[in-house]
C-alpha cells in the first residue's frame, strides 16, 4: 500500500524572467506560449505533446495552481536542474523530466531517467523570450509554442513556431550592480588604461576588458 500523501498544490505567483542569472538549480518555473496577446502555459502531457492552458498575466506575472498528479487540465511546473553542464526540466507531478523525443517528428515526451535529449540549453532575450534547445542526437530539439494546435512540442531549428517565455516562481533575483576597475598596463598599449568590468553569473564571473 502506497500510503505517500499526495503534494497538496498552493496557489504560486510566477514572474517573468528577462535575464538568464534568474535560473537557478531547484527553483520551480512554467513555460509559457504568447500569441495576438492571448498566453498559454505548458499543461499535461499527451501522447506525443503537452497541451496548453490559458493563464491570464499581470505585469508580468502568472498566478495559478499548479498540478500535483499527471493528466489534469491544469499548469505544470517544472523544477529547474542540472546535468552535464545543461538544465533540466523535471515535473514533479509526471515523475520526469521533460526530453525531445524525435529527429522526424514534433515530440515532446516526459521521461523517467533523462538523458541528454532531455538536457537543455537557455538564452534568454531581453524582452523574456527564451529559445530552449535539447542537447541529444534528435534533431527536432526546439522546445516552441504552436499557437495553432495550442500545444508545446520540439522541433526543428528552422521552424516558425513561436519561442516560449519562462516565469519563475517567487522573487527574481536582482542582479549586482557591475564594478569597473581601472589599471595600468605595461606592455601592448602606451600609456593607456584598461578597464575591467565584472557581471557575476552564475556559472561564475564573466570579464569584460576594454582598452582606452
Amino acid at each position: 500500500i502506497n500510503t505517500t500523501p499526495t503534494p497538496v498544490p498552493q496557489l504560486t505567483e510566477y514572474v517573468l524572467i528577462t535575464d538568464e542569472r534568474a535560473l537557478i538549480t531547484g527553483e520551480k518555473y512554467i513555460i509559457v506560449g504568447v500569441n495576438d496577446s492571448i498566453y498559454k502555459a505548458l499543461g499535461k502531457q499527451n501522447d506525443n505533446n503537452r497541451s496548453a492552458v490559458a493563464v491570464t498575466p499581470s505585469n508580468d506575472t502568472i498566478t495559478v495552481t499548479p498540478a500535483n498528479l499527471p493528466g489534469l487540465d491544469a499548469v505544470y511546473e517544472l523544477t529547474l536542474g542540472q546535468d552535464n553542464g545543461n538544465w533540466t526540466f523535471y515535473s514533479a507531478a509526471d515523475s520526469g523530466y521533460l526530453y525531445a523525443a524525435s529527429s522526424s517528428k514534433n515530440y515532446l515526451r516526459t521521461q523517467a531517467q533523462n538523458d541528454a535529449n532531455g538536457q537543455w540549453t537557455i538564452e534568454i532575450a531581453g524582452d523574456g523570450k527564451a529559445t530552449i534547445t535539447a542537447q541529444g542526437n534528435n534533431s527536432r530539439k526546439s522546445l516552441r509554442y504552436n499557437s495553432g494546435n495550442s500545444l508545446f512540442a520540439c522541433y526543428a531549428a528552422s521552424s516558425d513556431m513561436l519561442q516560449a517565455y519562462l516565469y519563475k516562481a517567487g522573487d527574481i533575483p536582482t542582479p549586482p550592480a557591475p564594478t569597473y576597475y581601472t589599471i595600468s598596463v605595461a606592455d601592448g598599449i602606451a600609456n593607456g588604461t584598461v578597464t575591467v568590468s565584472d557581471t557575476v553569473a552564475e556559472a561564475g564571473a564573466l570579464i569584460t576588458v576594454t582598452a582606452t
